[in-house]
């Protein structure tokens, strides 16, 4: 993106801008603080004013208005303060799990449970999951849109076969085969065994789930860039309700598929 800059400008930039950025990110905030003046000048061209007067009035209230300048370095620190090295912590902490997982045996790779899953295997299959979804809404809200990348990567590595324990997949089978469980045991109605078999269905859904949260990162990740580019600020507080609302029904659909069946079997 390239923006035409008068002289004025360009030196009032020069004084305003720190001197210890690097060349890139020095001509990024050179784009995002001319931006800024110029939409300043527009405005005061359309009252009437001429195009020097103009610059010369925006230069005058952006350099006054340190509301304006704090916004605009906050929306760019947020930006550009994530170290790139940073996105490799959620990513090798996800494949980490996954590859532990796997050499323990936690996961059935090919999901052909007999009954209702290991509850202890279920639960740490629902931790997983609530690992990644933490890490996620944690990188959207400090617009860690690196970190994203790595969160997804990670992700499409494993839905991709890389790492073939599908770490949701526990989580899913438990769900199905409790309310299976559920249905035949508080009503009359009883489930033709086509219908409870579906491993193979489970197993590939699991695989959709990693590769669905792969393109939610990917979009997120793009979405902070644009934003912050734009200087659109994100809502933090809508996207911790998002996380809380989320984090909370997913808790409830994990208690209730390895709590419920144990106590309707226990007391009924």
């Amino acid at each position: 993106m390239a923006i035409n800059m008068s002289d004025r400008t360009k030196a009032f930039l020069d004084e305003l801008i720190p001197e210890n950025l690097s060349k890139k990110k020095k001509n990024a905030l050179y784009i995002e603080l001319a931006a800024h003046i110029s939409d300043l000048a527009d405005h005061y061209f359309d009252l009437g004013m001429t195009r020097e007067e103009s610059e010369i009035a925006a230069l005058k209230d952006f350099g006054n208005d340190e509301m304006i300048k704090k916004s605009i370095y906050s929306e760019f620190e947020s930006l550009y303060h994530e170290k790139t090295w940073w996105a490799l912590v959620p990513a090798a902490l996800i494949l980490l799990l996954n590859i532990s997982c796997l050499c323990s045996q936690v996961f059935v790779a090919s999901g052909d449970f007999v009954g209702n899953p290991d509850i202890g295997k279920t639960a740490i299959s629902f931790l997983m999951i609530f690992i990644n979804i933490a890490l996620t809404f944690a990188a959207i809200s400090l617009h860690f849109w690196k970190s994203l990348i790595g969160i997804g990567t990670a992700n499409l590595l494993i839905g991709a076969s890389v790492l073939m324990c599908a770490y949701p997949q526990c989580a899913l089978w438990a769900i199905e085969e409790n309310i299976y469980y559920l249905i035949e045991r508080f009503t009359p109605i009883v489930l033709p065994d086509v219908l409870k078999n579906g491993s193979v269905f489970f197993f590939w859904l699991s695989i959709a789930f990693c590769l669905l949260l792969f393109v939610c990162c990917l979009v997120s990740a793009i979405k902070i860039k644009r934003k912050s580019n734009k200087n659109k600020s994100i809502n933090k507080g809508r996207i911790k309700a998002k996380a809380l609302i989320l984090t909370a029904v997913f808790l409830l659909i994990a208690v209730a598929s390895c709590v419920i069946p144990l106590i309707s079997e226990a007391w009924f």
